[in-house]
């Protein structure tokens, strides 16, 4: 069965690419295709020598979520061979590799090497690929001064702080997922236990969270600790002044009542709701009460 196929990043698979997806659908069942989604191991960005943005997604995030919306996904190893392809040398490829015949392309998409000769439509017709700009996604109906939903206006509200346009665009909460590592276990002697997160994916502002925590099984074999439905959590990323932690940036988070040593196993923390900036307290006992206020409004 010959494809309709679209290719990205799809950093994050937000509310914009699946949209994307759901045009790509409609346009291969009227024309009795397939479906598939074509993205990259790497950005393309580290390949062209250029500094690649944080991604919001881990890779295996992004393949779950890709594979629930389209019949098939593949992983380009974007080299510098393949860097050298023109469009329409790069398409050919898709088309002999594939069996693509419908390729869509977002609304402000480039591939392939640039040439003067560039025309997609026309490569499509003369290699047999149907070429379709897809519509994006407005992030506001009524003001299109705000732009479309993407993943860099999803980088710039988390960095900004805004959590809540942040998970909005995303279609659910932003997650931080890795293995817990030793920390400096300050927590313990303010009576706040916290597992210390390594994660890859792009931090938010500095600040407290209400986070919802579970455990990752698949990543790590023994019996899991955490019940299966998760708990909810208080998630602290920040450089902590109030214990003078100097220049490093701590991810933890603290589980109410709970006291199992999690250490080296998978946590996923599902980022609800943003509380507060990160501050300096006068003494630890301030800090110490502001943590029991914090943990008064995961119950709210």
């Amino acid at each position: 069965m010959f494809k309709a196929a679209t290719i990205g990043t799809f950093d994050g698979v937000h509310r914009g690419h699946r949209y994307l997806l759901r045009q790509l659908r409609k346009l291969a069942a009227e024309r009795g295709m397939s479906t598939m989604a074509l993205t990259f191991l790497l950005h393309p960005a580290t390949t062209l020598g250029r500094p690649a943005p944080p991604m919001l997604t881990t890779m295996v995030d992004k393949m779950d979520r890709l594979t629930d919306e389209v019949d098939d996904v593949e992983v380009l190893d974007f080299d510098a061979d393949m860097a050298r392809l023109t469009a329409r040398e790069f398409m050919q490829y898709l088309r002999d590799h594939y069996g693509v015949r419908l390729l869509l392309l977002g609304h402000d998409h480039r591939f392939g090497r640039p040439s003067p000769d560039d025309d997609d439509e026309r490569d499509g017709r003369e290699l047999g690929i149907e070429i379709v700009r897809a519509l994006p996604l407005p992030i506001s109906e009524t003001d299109p001064t705000l732009g479309t939903i993407s993943s860099s206006a999803i980088r710039r509200a988390l960095v900004e702080g805004r959590l809540d346009d942040a998970n909005d665009w995303l279609g659910g909460p932003h997650v931080l997922s890795g293995p817990v590592v030793r920390g400096h276990q300050v927590g313990r002697t303010l009576g706040f236990p916290t597992a210390n997160l390594r994660c890859d994916q792009l931090l938010p502002k500095a600040g407290v969270y209400a986070v919802w925590v579970t455990e990752m099984p698949d990543m790590f074999p023994e019996p899991v600790l955490l019940p299966e439905a998760g708990l909810p959590a208080l998630l602290n990323i920040g450089h902590r002044p109030t214990v003078q932690n100097g220049s490093d940036l701590s991810v933890e988070v603290h589980i109410p009542g709970f006291s199992g040593d999690l250490y080296n196993r998978y946590l996923r923390l599902d980022l609800l709701r943003r509380l507060r900036d990160e501050q300096q307290f006068p003494s630890l006992e301030a800090l110490q009460k502001q943590i029991a206020l914090d943990l008064e409004t995961l119950k709210r």
